[in-house]
This record gives structure tokens, C-alpha cells and sequence, in this order.
């Protein structure tokens, strides 16, 4: 797949990205006859092996009015993505091959901060326009959205505040993002969405509540939060409840968590400074976690009732060998009869971080595991281990290279049935952004350069009484280069 990215912004700040990529599909699994691809096929094979263009454009305009009453922002983005261009190959092609899509979509926004930023006000309006022109017919789909959210302030004192905010939105179902994710993340999910959210603060205590109400044609949800923090502890307690509609699933859930965290900085200040034994072994941060539930489903007329709980615990530390995080969390999920068994899950997480001067090395692991007892009881393991390099000066370059790998079992009780999959990637970055601010005293300077490449294909073995009756390499194989650039105009 090639792909190319240009980006432009006019009359304040100019932004340029471009991005570069290639990713060559292939089976490479004999087939009696071969897979349908987005455009003519390069070589006759055993295989499918075709190649998948996307070219995308995008326009940004932002400015910035100040007046006595306050600053008012505007900002408009129009993008253009189309994927499978009429490239030669696409023009000799069979009707069955002629497959492409075009997408523009374009959002612009008002932003007034007033009375001192006391008052702000949020708007923004969206439309796209997605057209798929595959053969042998061509399907045109327009759809709009729009949000808009007010934030106050009623109290701003220094040992006293109160401030409260809203925010609506309405997305239709045809509207389609495409490539303009940055500026219409509100718009990701179609439907309409109600937030309501207030924060109370009195000397060193906090006070939060929040409402979220979402529904759409698929579904509704709905979750409350409260919380309350005070001198490095704070507590947080959320119930939610939910029902998902399709024509080949119903289900409804409800839950409810709570979260207990401890900073120590704030706690015990010099106590969470001290790196010597023992009180470099007490945590720097601590969470402690419980949810639980109940879900009812029905697929096909069954009705399947499952209860669940869970626990969560986080804990970092700082010693002299260096920066140690850890992580447990476990689900487990209860049917209500005896036919449906019980699944557990469970993901351990290992970090570990050194620093020498400029250069920083770290290592992290993670576990997953879960088993279920319903059916043949299939009992899945993923192990991914990474490790990464780093190099950062103040005001000079900031370089990093990571690699990772990982791999997955998932086998039945009684070894009836075992896959097995396993991959390599490594990728590396290098941010120029405070070296070119010091170089030419230029606060609005921008510039990093982002490589990734997939070292090896993932493999997968599939195994049926302990003998091997499969194995494939994943079709995809891609590398990637991303330069971002921005300066003032």
C-alpha cells in the first residue's frame, strides 16, 4: 500500500506532513483459485498479489481575533481522501477488480474564551461525503454533525472553586471521518450525546460529579461518576448501564467500580524523595481497583446471563537501580447456569527503566492469559517482551529506538486443538523540535521523523492432536516514514 499525506494551514500556522509507506500483500497458502484484489494483479501466483493505492489532500485554516470581551478562535479543515485511484492497472482490470472510494469531509469551529476565561464556549459543525465506486455499482453517502459545549467558572478564588460544564453533540449515521480524525475526534460515533460534569474545590480538597448519556440507533449508554481527592488520596466510584441492538444479538449490562489511589509526593514529600532502603521499596504511586457486573444476552432466542468481577492493582517505584512499574488486573466472568461456564483473564504487566546521563534503556513484559471452561475449555497465552533505547540532551535531538515481540498460544484442554503465532517489529524516532528552537530562537519550530518496520511476517501453526495440519505467514509485511514539520507564517 503507498500512501502519501500533505497537509497545509494558512493565515497563522502552517503545518506540514508528509508520509511515506509500502505494504505488499500475499497469501502465500496455495489456493485453488485466487483471492479477489483492489487492482490488477502484479505477478500470476499460487496467491493473490496486488498492490492498493491512496492518495489523501488536506486543507487547515485557523486565526485567532482578540477583543475586549474576550478571544475568539475560528478554524476550518477540509480533507480529501480517495483509495484506489483510476491507476492503469485498475483500468484493465475486470469489473469484479474495479474497487475504490473517495471521502472529503470538512469541519470548522468557533472557540470564544470571555470574561477572562471565566466563560467558554465551543462549537463545530461537520459534513463528509463518501462515495464508494467500486464495480458494478456506485454508492453516495453524505451526513453531517455538530457539538457544542459551554464551560464555567461560577467560583474562582484561591482556596475556593466551582465550575461546571455541558456539552451536546448529534452525529448522523452516514457521517464518515476518513483521514480527519485530529480535528473530529467528537464526531468518531454517530448518534447523540449528552455530558454533563461539575468540580468543587476547597482548600485541598476535591469534589467531582459527571452524567454521560449516549444513544444511537444501535444502542444506548449511559454511566455517573463521583469522586473525591484530598492530600495525595482520592477515591472514585462509577456505575454504568448499557443495551446493544442488531438483528443478530440483544444484550444489556450494568456495572460498577471503584478506585482507591495513593501519591506518595503528596503524602509524605520528602519521604517519596528519600532513595534509601527501606523507604526506597514503598511505591512513588499505588492504585487499587474492584468492578463488577451483570450482563444478559440473547443470540437466536437463548437467553445467557453472566455475572463478572474484577480487580486492578498499579505500583511504581524509584530506586537507586532505576524506575520499576508494575500492573495485575483480572476479570473473571460467572454464567448463570451450569452450561455456560465461568472465563477468566488475567494480564501481568513488567517495566523497568535506566538512566545515564543523556541515554535511557528500558525493558517491558506482559502476560496474558485466559481460560474459559465452557465447550473444550480454550486456555489462550500472549507473551510480548520489548525493549528500548533513548538518547535526550536539553535542547538538543531526542532519539529512541524500540523493538518488540510477541507472541500467542491459544490450546484446548485436552490438546484437541493448539495455534500459535509469533511476530518481530522495530521502529525509531527522531525529534529535532528543541534543537531548532535554540538554533534560530524560534519558539514555533517543529520537526521529527517517525520510522516503522515489521521485521518479520507473523506466523501462525494451527495443530489438532498434536500434529501440525497448518501454517501461514501473514500477507502484510509493511515499513513506514512520517516527517512532520510546522513553523509561523
Amino acid at each position: 500500500m503507498a500512501h502519501l499525506t500533505r497537509c497545509w494551514t494558512l493565515a497563522g500556522i502552517a503545518t506540514v506532513t508528509l508520509g511515506a509507506g509500502s505494504a505488499i500483500a500475499a497469501d502465500v497458502r496455495p489456493a485453488a483459485q485466487s483471492q479477489p484484489c483492489e487492482s490488477a494483479p502484479l505477478v500470476e501466483t499460487d496467491g493473490a498479489r496486488c498492490v492498493t493505492d491512496e492518495f489523501g489532500t488536506s486543507l487547515g485554516f485557523r486565526a485567532s481575533h482578540v477583543t475586549p470581551l474576550g478571544t475568539f478562535e475560528t478554524s476550518a479543515t477540509l480533507s480529501d481522501q480517495v483509495s484506489n485511484a483510476f491507476t492503469p492497472e485498475r483500468l484493465i482490470a475486470s469489473d469484479g477488480r474495479r474497487i475504490g472510494q473517495a471521502n472529503r469531509v470538512m469541519i470548522s469551529g468557533l472557540k470564544a474564551r470571555l470574561l477572562d476565561d471565566r466563560v467558554t464556549l465551543t462549537t463545530q459543525f461537520a459534513w463528509s461525503d463518501f462515495t464508494d465506486h467500486s464495480a458494478p455499482r456506485a454508492e453516495v453517502r453524505d451526513g453531517s454533525a455538530r457539538r457544542i459545549r459551554l464551560d464555567l467558572k461560577l467560583i474562582d478564588r484561591p482556596a475556593l472553586g466551582w465550575s461546571v460544564a455541558g456539552e451536546m453533540s448529534d452525529v448522523s449515521d452516514n457521517f464518515y471521518i476518513g483521514q480527519a480524525f485530529g480535528e473530529g475526534a467528537p464526531f468518531a460515533l454517530p448518534g447523540k450525546r449528552l455530558a454533563l460534569s461539575s468540580a468543587l474545590n476547597w482548600q485541598r480538597t476535591r469534589l467531582t460529579a459527571a452524567h454521560d448519556d449516549y444513544r444511537s440507533s444501535f444502542g444506548a449508554f449511559a454511566s455517573t461518576r463521583l469522586g473525591v481527592s484530598r492530600n495525595g488520596v482520592s477515591l472514585s466510584l462509577k456505575s454504568g448501564s448499557g443495551s446493544l441492538n442488531s438483528t443478530l444479538l440483544s444484550s444489556r449490562t450494568d456495572s460498577r467500580s471503584a478506585t482507591l489511589e495513593f501519591d506518595l509526593a503528596t503524602i509524605a514529600p520528602a519521604l517519596a524523595m528519600d532513595d534509601r532502603l527501606p523507604a526506597a521499596l514503598l511505591p512513588k504511586y499505588l492504585l487499587i481497583g474492584w468492578r463488577g457486573g451483570n450482563s444478559e444476552s440473547i443470540v437466536g432466542g437463548t437467553i445467557e446471563r453472566f455475572a463478572r468481577n474484577g480487580v486492578e492493582l498499579y505500583g511504581s517505584w524509584e530506586t537507586p537501580i532505576g524506575e520499576t512499574g508494575f500492573g495485575y488486573w483480572r476479570e473473571r466472568r460467572v454464567g448463570a447456569t451450569a452450561s455456560l461456564g465461568r472465563r477468566e483473564e488475567q494480564v501481568v504487566q513488567l517495566s523497568h527503566m535506566v538512566r545515564t546521563g543523556a541515554w535511557r534503556f528500558g525493558v517491558d513484559a506482559m502476560i496474558s492469559q485466559s481460560s474459559s471452561s465452557r465447550g473444550n475449555g480454550l486456555a489462550d497465552r500472549t507473551v510480548a517482551i520489548g525493549g528500548s533505547i533513548a538518547y535526550e540532551v536539553a535542547n538538543g535531538p531526542r532519539l529512541m529506538v524500540q523493538l518488540s515481540d510477541d507472541r500467542g498460544r491459544m490450546a484446548a484442554e485436552d490438546d484437541s486443538f493448539l495455534t500459535a503465532q509469533r511476530g518481530q517489529q522495530i521502529s525509531a524516532s527522531l525529534d529535532l523540535t528543541d534543537y531548532l528552537r535554540k538554533r534560530f530562537d524560534r519558539s514555533d519550530l517543529k520537526l521529527k521523523i517517525d520510522y516503522r518496520k515489521q521485521l518479520d511476517r507473523s506466523t501462525t501453526e494451527v495443530s489438532a492432536y498434536q500434529q501440525l495440519i497448518d501454517r501461514w505467514t501473514e500477507g502484510y509485511a509493511g515499513e513506514g516514514l512520517l516527517v512532520s514539520f510546522a513553523m509561523k507564517l
